[in-house]
């Protein structure tokens, strides 16, 4: 799984039930630095792997660096996503690349895990996708992203008709929280509501804050740590019969929609 923000907490969650655990980056070194951590802490092996998810052959190479290192692979997290543009302000070549790390990654990943899990006769799948993916939310608008996390969703639950005889498959659609993403994000947009809605202190004043912060049941928004109990119910034998099923965490502290700012 990638390490930053949801995947560093979804590691650290598998490590706290005892799991060994495998992290992928493409650029960030401080993977190794985080991967030693988790290792300490929680008395698991815990290593990271370089992999560039943009590149079908270097996924299958590191899998298989993965199942010689490890031994077997049972849970696989697809995590990787890269920020979202809007369509008038991208071209193609930023287009293909989004579509490419956001999507295009998780079919190759389970391109190349399926075979695994089949021949082991079990495995667990489990991609993120987005609430943004549901529905149109405001302060995350990019049609291109949120169509992208919609594919993600639509392709788990079809996966899982595939790969029903030796594997489980299921998505985490979640929703807006701090995370380098939605600070990049916030950053790009120019608009006091979008900064206001995410709330990164880049940008959003307190008044924004607190407006944003008013319209969820607890009153501030979830970190990502606050997911990982999704993920680890996905890869335990407590979600035996759960297959392509998505589960929607909102991180706006139970707002039917993510703060009330949904169409």
């Amino acid at each position: 799984m990638s390490w930053t923000n949801i995947g560093l907490a979804v590691a650290q969650g598998y490590a706290e039930a005892g799991a060994d655990v495998a992290i992928w980056f493409n650029g960030n070194l401080e993977a190794h630095t985080r991967a030693e951590e988790i290792s300490a802490q929680y008395g698991i092996r815990c290593v990271a792997y370089k992999c560039n998810v943009k590149n079908y052959d270097d996924i299958k190479a590191t899998v298989g660096s993965v199942q010689r290192d490890f031994g077997k692979i049972d849970i696989f997290v697809a995590n990787a996503g890269v920020d979202p543009e809007l369509v008038t302000d991208g071209s193609p070549a930023l287009w293909e690349d989004i579509i490419t790390v956001n999507y295009t990654s998780v079919v190759s990943c389970a391109a190349v895990i399926g075979p695994v899990f089949r021949s082991q006769g079990h495995g667990k799948f489990i991609a993120t996708a987005s609430a943004a993916g549901h529905n149109a939310v405001r302060g995350c608008y990019s049609s291109l992203y949120n169509s992208l996390k919609a594919g993600v969703r639509t392709f788990c639950s079809s996966l899982a008709y595939e790969w029903a005889d030796f594997a489980h498959v299921n998505s985490v659609s979640r929703g807006c929280g701090f995370s380098t993403l939605t600070l990049e994000t916030t950053a790009k947009q120019s608009s006091s509501f979008t900064a206001g809605y995410f709330g990164d202190g880049m940008g959003a004043t307190d008044k924004e804050l607190n407006h944003a912060y008013s319209q969820t049941v607890l009153g501030r928004f979830g970190g990502y740590h606050e997911l990982k109990a999704a993920y680890l119910f996905l890869a335990s034998d407590a979600s035996s019969f759960v297959t392509g099923s998505d589960i929607v965490l909102k991180l706006t502290g139970g707002s039917v929609v993510d703060g009330g700012y949904s169409i």
